[in-house]
């Protein structure tokens, strides 16, 4: 269909697996590429991989077959009287958007619902669709294409086979082009449907008009997408009628939404049991002859004024956790955060940084979050690094990479989110253990790449506390795109020359300082009013330097001082000589140092350990400080705090941090004198260090695994620990497990028939011990105890249990009588399974799961002389899981194979696993 050939690429994209035709036609480029598969995810995949090599792609045709729907039959013939050689273009119709997900739909209360709506292909492609109607020849056009394209010559008149290949291409005729009614099945085995026809009966073949030509005609509507096969006519029918469709195909559903394409379908079946492949070759060349034309009637010209697809593979928004809540009591700084806005609003196509700057304390951090929180919402992402240090900043942004990945893979599937990313160690990256060095700084050139496209514009990055400028260059981190924006904190002015725009953040203006003195202070008395003289004067003392009416206010409040107080022990600790300093004109390093000193100077008074612990802290970067770091400062809760901080870290999976602080707190216990309590922190911190160590991946295979679970286990039983914690008693089950992946299956034994004996005793939670029972039948079952099952599955059926748990135990037990033979008791069970789960169909809609069921209960009469009723059991299953799946589905198949060799006088063997 090419009007000319291209030479291939010399070489592609690494992230691209397709293989491209190329060529031209009316003087438009074209790339074509063969799908692998069927399937929605492998078109994505496919068109995604795609523009990795051909970032100026503008628009797409997916052309191919698909299975037709004939429509009703009325007085002048089928109402879409849809024949095979016939094309189908997606054209919107009704509620649908030209191509509608027909296995995406919602269970509701009176039915299915589908949820959702695909986009509609793009303007301009509908816009020429709707000149090629106007074609009052459009068919023969097509058929003029096809008889061009595939006119033999010496070189080309045979296939591989020495077969006609002009053949393959042309016409099958109408004598091939049969339609049988919906519920008439294809004979299996046979390839066509010769013995469909010979064995037909009246009314199972559609008569319909013949046709004056065999020019292929165009339908115009809904086409049905896809993961599912349609291969039924009475589904297809109901599909069809459901959804508004005319044709079924297997990959548009994945492209509609990111990939402004249309679809072409030409007609090989009629989506039912009666396919072949005879009229694929003629109905996809059918489908080429109308993209061919359809690419004619459009200009390059208005190609060239359409944006390149890249820009729809995009999310709209990125989920980022800032490290600051929005502070509601931020005050004042309007003038400063208008001049950020006005900054970042104006010239997209240029990037913007933008320099806050000032001394430590200012507030520099939150105009930067206040900002930041405020655009957040309407942003695709605001991304907070800490730029303190190069490995923070490396951090920050590894920290935003995943976050990124994360929310592609939520938009578009693991498949797909890579490529898109550029990015493929995916495990790496979002894995529970530390980033690989490697992986932190691939990751962050993916980032970068990825904010660098044009689809991704509306972001913003803020460096916060930029001071170190002699360690590292922050602007090796910057994205560089025209439409990046940046926002820096920092103390340095001398970075004024390397950004687009610096401001110079000074002091709250006298109305916003005292607003913020007096918003924040609880507890200010009558005579502290906004005119009076104390509030000034602490106001004038402060500077109105944020930082200091903070800390200011957390004093005051504390001490419930009146300002008249406040400001003479100010004024008292501002004359220690040990707090002259060199200043400047605002003294603004002395003003917070003295607001330290006096809250300082508070706590010594009344805690030296606490005041001891604040000095340490004092010490210490103002980020990530572990608190079993503080605890030896204060013994009396060093324990309780070392073991909430690893728990805290465990429960948000920092498992590498949460393992530190559980062998800080071990150590800790060790060295104390052994009490009663802390017998118990002992255990405890021991059992938590153990469900860290089955989080880590072959953590329990380890050596050190297995000691850790030895002697844990050893001191649960050995000091009755159990007793007061009987939630304890599920390691030494857990235990027995880890003795059975290292070979020791009789330990394995003892260990969980102890623990669960040991978890009767003391009246552990029931939902525990049927756990831990069932587990232990499971272990039973593989190590050959079968005599040892039964007596347990008996006392966990005379437990109120729920259906489905229920069902799980009847259906070992029924596994286990067959397995001894014990086909009288067998009946009895399987009857009580198989009557549960077919009141289950119901509810859920599972017919599955009557399948072994019934396979029990039809061993059980079969083995006991009734063989006419095993069948007669079959058959009933049979027709319940046929109504609810249909007669293609595998178990339906299984059934009618079950059902045949009985009624031949045959038991089927089949096969089982009791888990």
């Amino acid at each position: 269909m090419l009007d000319h050939r291209h030479v291939r690429l010399p070489n592609q994209s690494k992230h691209d697996e397709n293989n491209y035709t190329l060529g031209s036609i009316a003087g438009h480029n074209i790339a074509i590429a063969c799908l692998p598969e069927y399937g929605t995810n492998k078109a994505a995949i496919a068109a995604k991989s795609m523009q990795a090599t051909f970032p100026n792609i503008r628009f797409g045709l997916l052309v191919g077959v698909g299975g037709g729907v004939p429509g009703p039959i009325t007085d002048t013939g089928p109402a879409n009287d849809i024949r095979l050689g016939d094309v189908v273009v997606s054209l919107p119709a009704g509620q649908g958007g030209g191509v509608v997900q027909y296995d995406l739909i919602r269970r509701e209360v009176d039915g299915f619902r589908r949820v959702g709506v695909l986009n509609k292909p793009p303007t301009l492609l509908r816009t020429a669709v709707a000149s090629l109607r106007a074609e009052r020849r459009l068919g023969r056009q097509l058929t003029g294409l096809i008889e061009e394209a595939f006119v033999p010559d010496d070189e080309s008149c045979e296939d591989q086979n020495g077969d006609d290949e002009a053949d393959r291409w042309t016409y099958p005729g109408t004598e091939r082009d049969v339609l049988f009614r919906p519920g008439y099945k294809h004979h299996c085995g046979a390839n066509d449907c010769v013995k469909c026809i010979a064995a037909k009966g009246a009314g199972d073949v559609i008569t319909r008009r013949a046709r004056k030509t065999t020019h292929p005609k165009i339908h115009y509507g809904n086409i049905g997408s896809g993961n599912s096969l349609i291969k039924d006519g009475l589904e297809r029918d109901e599909l069809a009628q459901r959804d508004n469709v005319i044709c079924f195909e297997m990959e548009a559903a994945g492209l509609m939404d990111d990939f402004p394409c249309l679809v072409i379908r030409g007609i090989s079946d009629y989506a039912d049991s009666h396919k072949n492949s005879s009229w694929q070759p003629y109905a996809a060349a059918s489908a080429a002859a109308f993209a061919k034309q359809l690419v004619r009637t459009i200009t390059p010209q208005d190609v060239d004024r359409l944006a390149p697809i890249q820009g729809h593979w995009s999310i709209l928004s990125v989920d980022l956790d800032l490290p600051f809540a929005r502070n509601l009591r931020f005050t004042g700084r309007q003038d400063v955060l208008s001049q950020i806005q006005e900054y970042f609003s104006g010239d997209a196509t240029a990037p913007r940084t933008l320099l806050l700057y000032g001394i430590g304390g200012i507030g520099k951090t939150q105009i930067a979050a206040h900002y930041a929180h405020a655009i957040a919402k309407d942003s695709l992402a605001v991304c907070w690094a800490d730029a303190r240090d190069k490995h923070s900043v490396e951090s920050g942004l590894t920290r935003i990479a995943q976050c990124v990945l994360r929310s592609l893979i939520l938009h578009y599937g693991e498949q797909v989110a890579p490529t898109i990313f550029g990015f493929s160690d995916v495990t790496s990256l979002l894995s529970d253990d530390p980033v690989p060095p490697r992986t932190t700084q691939d990751a962050i050139r993916a980032l970068k790449s990825w904010l660098r496209k044009k689809s991704n514009r509306g972001w913003l990055i803020v460096f916060d506390n930029y001071d170190n400028i002699e360690e590292f260059n922050i602007e090796e981190y910057f994205p560089n795109a025209d439409h990046s924006r940046i926002l820096i904190t920092s103390r340095r002015p001398d970075l004024q020359r390397t950004v687009g725009k610096a401001l110079d953040i000074s002091g709250l203006d006298d109305g916003s300082a005292l607003q913020l003195l007096l918003s924040g202070n609880t507890m200010y008395k009558a005579e502290d009013t906004p005119t009076s003289p104390s509030v000034r004067a602490v106001l004038r003392k402060l500077c109105n330097l944020p930082l200091a009416i903070v800390q200011a206010n957390a004093y005051i409040n504390n001490r419930r001082l009146a300002m008249n107080d406040f400001l003479q022990q100010y004024e008292q600790q501002f004359d220690r000589p040990m707090g002259q300093k060199p200043r400047g004109p605002w003294n603004y390093d002395h003003v917070v140092n003295t607001t330290w000193e006096v809250s300082l100077a508070a706590i010594q008074a009344e805690d030296i350990l606490a005041a001891e612990t604040l000095l340490t802290c004092s010490l210490l970067g103002n980020t990530a400080i572990l608190p079993e770091m503080m605890q030896r400062c204060i013994p009396g809760i060093r324990d309780r705090r070392l073991y909430d901080s690893a728990w805290h870290a465990f429960s948000k999976g920092r498992l590498h941090k949460a393992e530190r602080a559980c062998r800080k707190l071990l150590l800790a216990l060790e060295n104390t004198e052994t009490t009663e309590d802390l017998t118990g922190s002992f255990l405890k911190a021991q059992m938590l260090q153990a469900q860290i160590m089955a989080k880590h991946k072959d953590g329990c295979k380890s050596e050190y695994g297995y000691k850790l679970a030895n002697n844990l286990v050893r001191q649960i039983v050995s000091s009755k620990f159990y007793k007061k914690d009987p939630q304890s008693l599920h390691h030494v089950p857990e235990y027995g497990q880890m003795l059975l992946s290292r070979g020791d299956t009789e330990g394995a034994r003892i260990y969980c028939r102890n623990g669960i004996q040991l978890m009767m005793d003391t009246g552990a939670p029931k939902e525990m011990i049927l756990y831990w029972l069932d587990q232990y039948c499971d272990l039973l079952f593989r190590l050959g105890y079968c005599s040892e099952v039964k007596p347990h599955l008996r006392w966990m059926l005379n437990e109120s249990l729920d259906t489905t748990r229920k069902c799980d135990i009847l259906g070992k037990l029924s596994i286990l009588l067959m397995s001894q033979n014990e086909f009288g008791e067998l009946e009895l069970v399987a009857r009580q399974l198989l009557d549960l789960e077919r009141d289950n169909i119901s509810k859920w809609g599972d017919s599955g799961r009557i399948i072994f069921p019934t396979v029990f209960l039809c061993t059980a009469l079969f083995e006991t002389g009734r063989g006419t009723e095993a069948a007669m059991v079959a058959d009933e299953s049979l027709r319940l899981h046929q109504k609810d799946v249909g007669a293609e589905d595998p178990n339906t198949v299984f059934l009618e194979d079950f059902l045949r060799e009985l009624r031949n006088g045959r038991l089927p063997e089949v096969s089982y696993k009791s888990d």
